[in-house]
């Protein structure tokens, strides 16, 4: 097979072909994906049927993998793989009422993965085991695009500021008052700039997460959530946004230090969407 890898007439993204991902993806492949995904920040490759064994050991190459804070999403064949599916290992349904099932909306809400722990992650990959037949899709934000538009007075906060992100913060979205009785992950609570410089192309980005997001230091309360509020706004313009339609055994990756991303609404009671991801672990802290 001979490489391919075509930009997508997008804000960001390449589509990839010619290459079988798993841990044999030969060096010079390897070299050209990981060139790929800076340039490009998100990578699409069709048409890949692919194990779960097969997943790890590709997303192994860029790095070690985290295992998800929610031990009920993890594959029990592969603790790397996080289900992001409406549907149990048993193959049923969650009711949309389900712990389960309201745990998954969180994914609606723009974010870039990981944002809570010390070291973020480097990236994602996530492969299409069944899609629904409308909805599901998967946005992607350009936020290194986001960060050189942004209006001079927001670009003024976010050079100077911090912002506190939690995963507590997104069961309080989903969940509200009732995440008061979940026990707390005081160890997923991390300070981080506003603003970040890639670690290999020093180009600067907009460092945001919707979902963790829960105060920026130095602002009062009503102050931090109208700034966000704006931000968001402004960061989920179509001008910045690829939108991913899925079809079954899609794999994506994408650069979590640069972009976010969010999935729109479907059926969930009726439709079935089982994704698997894989996410590397970070290169090291985030900077200015």
């Amino acid at each position: 097979m001979t490489l391919e890898i075509n930009p997508l007439d997008a804000a960001l993204g390449a589509q990839v072909r010619g290459v079988h991902l798993d841990s044999k993806v030969p060096t010079a492949d390897f070299d050209l994906i990981a060139e790929a995904l800076i340039h490009h920040h998100v990578l699409v490759f069709p048409e890949q049927d692919i194990s779960e064994a097969e997943q790890v050991g590709f997303s192994r190459k860029f790095g070690e993998l985290e295992i998800h804070p929610s031990e009920t999403h993890r594959s029990s064949i592969q603790p790397e793989i996080y289900r992001v599916a409406n549907v149990g290992e048993d193959g049923r349904i969650f009711p949309v009422k389900s712990y389960d099932a309201r745990y998954l909306t969180g994914t609606r809400i723009w974010h870039t993965d990981s944002s809570f722990r010390a070291i973020p992650s480097l990236g994602s990959v996530l492969r299409a085991v069944e899609v629904p037949p409308a909805g599901g899709e998967t946005l992607f934000c350009n936020l290194h695009a986001v960060y050189e538009k942004l209006p001079p007075e927001l670009k003024d906060i976010t050079d100077r500021h911090t912002a506190i992100h939690s995963y507590d913060y997104i069961q309080t979205l989903v969940f509200g008052d009732q995440a008061r009785g979940f026990s707390q992950q005081d160890d997923l609570v991390q300070q981080h700039p506003l603003t970040r410089s890639h670690p290999v192309t020093a180009r600067r980005s907009l460092y945001i997460s919707p979902h963790t997001i829960s105060q920026v230091v130095g602002l009062d309360e009503a102050d931090s959530r109208a700034f966000l509020d704006e931000v968001y706004g402004f960061a989920s313009q179509d001008q910045f946004v690829y939108r991913h339609i899925w079809t079954q055994n899609d794999v994506v990756m994408w650069d979590n230090r640069c972009t976010m991303h969010a999935v729109t609404p479907y059926d969930s009671a009726r439709h079935r969407r089982v994704l698997l991801r894989t996410t590397v672990a970070g290169d090291g802290p985030v900077a200015r």
